[in-house]
């Protein structure tokens, strides 16, 4: 367990880390390392799948991504099901499945109960959500949903970026981001 831990733990950082984004074959070599010790211990399976599918994701293996997390989502339940609805929603956009993008941001969000924990991801479920809308054509849901999230994210420090893309969802000029709903 140790070794799969430090493994994917590695592999995260690198994944993580914009000045050492892994080559795409460094990036293969550590997931087919973290599956084949997933192989030989399936209990870990529960908490690293959303990690191994996020490498997954980031390698262009969307298809592989896709049957890791589901798995996972049968792995888990309740509240702890929201990363991996918020992974599916992300996994969805890359796919160009707005309406599945949309229906797994939207469970995400309504997993996540309200808290100053989880503001952040709230406000990031909805931001999904609201580009799924976007690409469905429906403008009204996605400036609606953009709204609700940015009432979230204005009160997260450092959560600027997000806040003016929101901005711009929801369609309000760039004077206006941040000044509160």
């Amino acid at each position: 367990r140790a070794g799969l831990a430090y493994t994917l733990l590695k592999a995260w950082e690198a994944f993580r880390s914009a000045a050492a984004r892994p080559s795409s074959s460094a990036l293969s070599g550590k997931v087919r390392r973290a599956m084949s010790l997933l192989e030989k211990d399936p209990s870990l399976r529960r908490t690293v799948n959303v990690n191994l599918a996020a490498l997954m994701m980031e390698d262009g293996r969307l298809d592989e991504a896709e049957s890791v997390l589901n798995e996972a989502l049968e792995l888990r339940e309740g509240a702890a099901r929201s990363g991996v609805h918020s992974s599916l929603s992300i996994l969805y956009l890359k796919k160009d499945q707005p309406r599945d993008a949309l229906v797994h941001a939207m469970n995400s969000y309504e997993l996540q109960p309200a808290s100053e924990l989880t503001r952040l991801g709230r406000a990031q479920s909805l931001a999904v959500a609201a580009r799924a809308s976007a690409l469905l054509g429906d403008i009204p849901q996605s400036q609606g949903l953009a709204e609700k999230a940015l009432h979230i994210a204005e009160k997260v420090q450092g959560a600027d970026a997000l806040v003016r893309e929101l901005a711009h969802l929801a369609g309000r000029p760039p004077a206006e981001a941040g000044q509160g709903v």
